[in-house]
């Protein structure tokens, strides 16, 4: 007992604080200090300070939705770096300046400091456990609890991690916890992870989305702490392991949030491929893996869309972008988006800051090159699959598909990175050993003008993500929902007629359409027939009774008659699906 006491009253005489990892807050900064040394002089450090914080103030085009008070950032740091900052620390102060900003567009990065090979105790804070997780061996997702599900794990794993296990943390604290102590207390170095087979970094550009992605990075910064703690799924257990036995193993793994779908391979990383599709398996329902909107091998969507359209006769369609580097929208990807519609879309502009002196000053920078539309639309099912890992185009993609009427959004928000960027911008000469990448726009969507959605994220239709029940079963919780869905739609599709051409006050016409109702439900079906200027000329219903022109009673096909227009003009037929059981409809 008189020890403790001894003990206690040192730590009050001296200031000495509990520890956060292997280290206390004090000895973090002795480490971070010697780890790298000096690094460039003081007055180029306060030159870099200076130009990276004026840059931004000038010029970052997202402070929209964003809370931050960039003047005080300012205060509180360049002080510390005017009196002297090793390069360790400095980084790690303009690191507190960037991950401000909460956009993975913004960066100024220490090439040598991020790429530190990780050892035990090197002082460097990893934000994201998506992609390469070869340090870790394992892919982690957070549960509604915030602790870490695993999902993907290497065999024989050094831990035993399993399918289902559970991390909580770190030395009997909740991750949860850590990584925020790590981040604003201790400030360690934040590493931009460049995945070896593609150039990513990876954080949340939204509240959602950086929550997400820090609590999944758990596992990569293992080399912070001495102990990890797994809630075991098959024994029910806690154990509390030393994270030594990770050191120097050989653990190469993609992990990325998804489970295997039968029949569809991932696209390989490691050859640059960045979409990859099939038919699921047991199924008539196309599958397509979007892991970048960037060309390169496999990367051709368009061809995919088409090979699709062309030679299948499919029940559904499911685009998966939870893992969505973006990369622009290049011609082929928005070829691709255009076989799937049949009305041109221009819904996407961005804005650029307009006046230095104000944040909010935006004037229009950009209007995103709408894409054409084939005459005829996919009209089936699809089902568009979104996460916090798919940012930039993999933003806009899921928003674009709101436009599409047969179109729902599955997962949980996407990143909320929606700007233009300029990456590996040059900074001052004197930075040899730098990077920047700086978002240069925000986007919005053109029927929503007040609404700039950087630092929002895209809101699928249903949130859904992996479950340790169906990670144990090897299945995708999401994937199931969306081909739960596609097979129990109710909606109408090959809307035709018996003849393109009316004789204005004289013809006639006959629209049918074939209607899906795999569970038998109630429905009524109508028809708006409107001007191509939108003007609405005629209603009706359609009736499955072999009195409208509709083939046999009860066969699906749904009919009815078209009255004789007044004039000669172009015409538009809108068919709307109502499920009466259900009380939902679909146009």
């Amino acid at each position: 007992v008189f020890f403790l006491i001894l003990v206690s009253f040192s730590q009050i005489c001296y200031g000495q604080s509990e520890k956060i990892g292997r280290y206390t807050v004090e000895e973090w900064q002795t480490v971070i200090d010697t780890t790298w040394g000096e690094g460039l002089p003081t007055n180029n450090k306060i030159q870099l300070f200076d130009y990276f914080w004026t840059f931004i103030d000038e010029k970052y085009p997202s402070f929209q939705n964003l809370d931050v008070n960039w003047d005080s950032l300012k205060t509180v740091y360049r002080p510390e770096v005017a009196a002297g900052a090793s390069r360790g620390r400095f980084y790690a102060i303009i690191c507190q300046l960037y991950m401000a900003l909460q956009d993975v567009h913004t960066n100024l990065v220490d090439l040598e400091v991020t790429t530190t090979f990780l050892k035990p105790g090197v002082p460097l804070l990893i934000p994201d456990g998506y992609w390469g997780n070869d340090h870790f061996g394992a892919g982690l997702t957070p549960l509604p609890d915030s602790s870490l599900l695993v999902y993907k794990v290497v065999e024989n794993h050094p831990l035993n991690l399993e399918l289902g296990d559970i991390v909580l943390g770190y030395d009997g604290i909740p991750w949860k916890n850590l990584y925020k102590k790590l981040l604003h207390e201790v400030q360690l170095p934040v590493a931009a992870n460049y995945f070896k087979y593609l150039e990513i970094e990876m954080w949340g550009s939204s509240d959602f989305s950086e929550t997400h992605i820090w609590l999944s990075s758990a596992g990569m910064n293992w080399h912070l702490f001495e102990t990890i703690d797994i809630l075991k799924y098959a024994s029910k257990d806690t154990v509390h392991l030393p994270t030594i036995v990770l050191d120097g193993q050989n653990m190469e793994l993609s992990a990325t949030a998804q489970m295997p779908v039968p029949g569809i391979s991932l696209p390989d990383i490691r050859t640059n491929q960045t979409v990859s599709w099939g038919i699921i398996t047991g199924t008539n329902i196309g599958y397509i893996y979007l892991y970048a909107t960037s060309p390169g091998p496999g990367s051709e969507f368009s061809n995919i869309i088409r090979t699709f359209r062309n030679d299948y006769n499919l029940d559904g369609l499911i685009i998966d972008s939870r893992v969505n580097d973006g990369g622009g929208f290049p011609n082929q990807f928005i070829a691709g988006l255009g076989m799937l519609f049949n009305l041109r879309q221009n819904n996407l502009i961005f804005d650029e800051r307009s006046d230095p002196d104000n944040h909010f000053a935006m004037r229009q920078f950009y209007v995103q090159e709408g894409f054409k539309a084939d005459e005829i639309m996919f009209e089936k099912p699809i089902a568009v699959l979104t996460g916090p890992a798919s940012l930039s185009a993999g933003d806009w993609l899921p928003l674009v598909m709101r436009y599409h009427p047969m179109s729902r959004n599955f997962g949980l928000p996407t990143n909320g990175a929606v700007g233009h960027d300029w990456p590996y911008l040059d900074p001052p000469s004197y930075a040899t050993d730098w990077t920047q990448s700086n978002t240069t726009s925000n986007g919005y969507l053109k029927d929503q003008p007040d609404k700039y959605l950087t630092h929002v994220g895209a809101i699928p239709d249903e949130e859904v993500w992996l479950t340790q029940e169906d990670v144990v079963k090897g299945e995708d919780t999401v994937v199931k929902r969306a081909m739960e869905w596609i097979n129990n739609l109710i909606y109408a599709h090959d809307v035709s007629f018996d003849k393109f051409y009316a004789k204005p006050g004289v013809d006639t016409l006959t629209v049918t359409a074939q209607v899906e109702n795999p569970n038998e439900h109630d429905v009524s079906i109508f028809a708006i027939v409107t001007h191509s200027d939108s003007v609405v000329v005629d209603s009706l219903e359609l009736f499955d009774d072999a009195k409208h022109n509709d083939g046999a009673a009860g066969d699906g096909i749904w009919g009815s008659f078209i009255r004789p227009v007044a004039e000669e003009h172009f015409y538009n037929v809108t068919v709307t699906t109502n499920d009466l059981t259900n009380a939902t409809s679909r146009t």
